[in-house]
């Protein structure tokens, strides 16, 4: 049963023109090329490769702008960061991406790329629109003046931008604006060619009216051609079925899901707070969902994905929202990767089913005619990953005797041409070895005319020897060179080896001082939140404190006033009883002297004069405790 369809918009593909630059990049020796493909990766083969319009702009009829992919019948596509990075020819996992920081883009910096003067890049500078840049006609004609001096490193960075600003980031026709320099800087241009195809699609589809979609075409080509059958009824039947017809009848098990060559690679899932990655292209922002494309990357799809992990956004040109822009550059010094694992690129039910119902809510963009539908053919099979290993292994192994044999065969040939060289400068000394021994002979000859035939043969004998024995320097000076060539082409190869490790490292040193610099910028960024935090945090907990502080002060206010008003009672209690304490230490002996006087003179109870002692030796202890008392006042 035919599905109903949703309306077709307007698309084009933006096809750059690339003959001219084709054109340059062929002046490229093989050598040349290696060493460009070093510093740019594959990009130069993006110049042969043959864009199919109508193929791509069926495809972008079939994007799906909520979920960031392409959704047909039974399955969903998404472009990912790990596919172009293969495709793209870079490994970048510790380089930092364009962030679309401007304020970096120095005219120091880009003539120090492009190993130009300073004065030339500003002089050549243009503004086209809101933006400024070079002329595509400048930068050619200066690719062609380095070309005619073979100044390779500086043609090489003219070349590269080209491929830049006309093939990977097309803006404006003819010319390369500023975002693809930034972009070029970076030497990590993978994330931002997402970034614009999915900017670019989803504006599209946003508008609901179509346009041009400005994305790299060829990368997006090879990207589609990678996935689509190679054999069976898609092959077979292209020239009875139309792109749109061929498309829709598409099922999973036509696809060629996934490749050996991504076994060891580790998936990035998402980036910083952000459940999925944030990309930030030449013109606007935008995320895109890897949870939809682990199937590309050889793991399961099992069930309906989690609708927190597809939460999107976009950032639209022209729009500020500097906190956002704040949070993906941020992001993107968190990264978490899904760590390679074994692999099962299959579909199961669950998540086929939600696949289904996906399409009967948004609509295919095309009916699908069932009288020439193609038959599916048989699933796809992989092999064993036991297979697969000693495949690899194997692989391995001839690459290892492949740069073995092409190393053996380049020290060959520079042995060869240094071997040549000698030789000639042999052949060129025996050559006027015999040509003096000749005008000698010939002089010999007139002197003998002269001479007896003994003198003559004794001249000529003399001659000879000397001719042997200039022969015979000259062959020990060949066995004496060859001797000290075999020797030095084994030190010029190690010092050529030694050049090429010393290079990787400084680039990796540099790649490392970029991603620290980035680190020092987040950290830096971080720093700077944490302290506007804690700042408010402090000044929160402060006031807390003073507010607890007042109330222990009020507590203690209190508790002295109390001691206070206690201290005074002591203190006057105090009194009285040194006034009573007084009054008996001066009553107290005129007491104890009428007491006694009183007394009979015997048969007194022992214990009342007991006791008349003690009151006196009390009475003698007190009178000492005040004399010592004053004593230390008035000390």
């Amino acid at each position: 049963m035919a599905l109903e369809k949703k309306n077709v918009l307007g698309l084009k593909i933006k096809i750059p023109k690339v003959s001219s630059i084709l054109a340059l990049s062929n002046q490229l020796t093989t050598n040349g090329k290696n060493n460009f493909r070093m510093n740019y990766g594959l990009i130069l083969d993006f110049l042969h490769v043959k864009i199919d319009g109508v193929a791509l702009t069926t495809l972008a009829q079939f994007y799906d702008p909520p979920l960031r992919c392409f959704t047909f019948r039974d399955f969903q596509l998404a472009p990912t960061l790990e596919e172009f990075e293969k495709i793209v020819g870079l490994y970048l996992k510790d380089r930092r991406p364009y962030l679309g920081l401007e304020e970096n883009l120095t005219l120091e910096a880009i003539a120090e790329a492009l190993h130009l003067d300073n004065k030339e890049v500003k002089s050549r500078l243009e503004t086209k629109g809101k933006t400024k840049g070079f002329s595509r006609k400048f930068l050619e004609d200066k690719a062609q003046d380095l070309l005619a001096i073979k100044n390779w490193k500086a043609f090489n960075a003219i070349l590269a931008l080209l491929v830049y600003g006309i093939v990977l980031f097309p803006n404006i026709d003819d010319f390369v604006d500023f975002p693809a320099i930034g972009v070029f800087l970076t030497k990590n241009p993978v994330p931002t060619l997402l970034a614009d195809l999915y900017y670019s699609l989803h504006i599209r589809h946003g508008k609901k009216r179509g346009g041009v979609v400005s994305c790299c075409a060829p990368l997006l080509q090879i990207w589609l051609k990678s996935h689509l059958p190679k054999k069976g009824p898609f092959v077979e039947k292209q020239s009875e079925l139309d792109w749109p017809q061929r498309m829709v009848a598409l099922t999973e098990k036509e696809i060629s899901w996934y490749t050996r060559e991504y076994d060891d690679v580790e998936v990035i899932l998402s980036c910083g707070e952000f459940p999925n990655v944030p990309l930030l292209g030449t013109r606007g922002s935008i995320n895109y969902n890897p949870v939809l494309a682990l199937r590309q990357l050889g793991y399961p799809m099992e069930d309906k994905p989690d609708e927190s992990l597809l939460k999107g956004f976009i950032l639209e040109e022209g729009v500020e929202d500097p906190a956002l822009l704040r949070k993906i550059r941020r992001a993107w010094g968190q990264i978490h990767r899904r760590k390679a694992g074994r692999k099962n690129c299959i579909a199961k039910p669950l998540y086929t089913q939600w696949v289904k119902e996906r399409v009967k809510e948004i609509k295919l963009p095309f009916v699908m005619i069932t009288s020439v539908r193609p038959p599916s053919p048989e699933p796809i099979t992989t092999i064993t990953i036991e297979e697969a290993d000693e495949l690899k292994a194997k692989i391995a192994e001839l690459q290892d005797q492949n740069e073995e044999l092409q190393s053996k065969h380049l020290q060959a040939i520079r042995e060869n041409v240094r071997l040549k060289i000698d030789l000639k400068d042999k052949e060129k000394s025996l050559q006027e070895s015999t040509k003096r021994f000749d005008e000698s002979e010939a002089k010999r000859r007139k002197i003998g005319e002269g001479l007896d035939r003994k003198l003559a043969l004794e001249a000529q004998k003399k001659w000879r020897l000397k001719y042997e024995k200039q022969v015979q320097k000259v062959q020990d000076l060949d066995k004496w060179c060859k001797e000290r060539l075999q020797p030095e082409s084994i030190q010029s190869q190690e010092f050529e080896n030694l050049y090429f490790q010393e290079r990787t490292k400084c680039e990796h040193l540099k790649a490392n001082i970029e991603a620290y610099e980035e680190r020092c910028v987040q950290l830096q960024s971080s720093v700077e939140m944490y302290e506007e935090y804690f700042a408010q945090h402090n000044v929160a907990q402060l006031r807390d404190a003073l507010e607890v502080t007042r109330t222990k002060l009020a507590q203690r206010e209190a508790v002295l006033d109390i001691v206070w008003r206690d201290a005074i009672a002591w203190r006057n209690g105090f009194k009285k009883l040194a006034t009573l304490s007084n009054l008996v230490i001066d009553e107290l002996p005129e007491k104890l002297r009428d007491a006694d006087a009183v007394m009979p003179c015997y048969n007194i109870p022992k214990e009342v004069v007991d006791f008349m002692e003690y009151c006196k030796d009390i009475l003698k202890q007190y009178k000492e405790e005040i004399k010592n008392t004053k004593r230390r006042v008035s000390a």
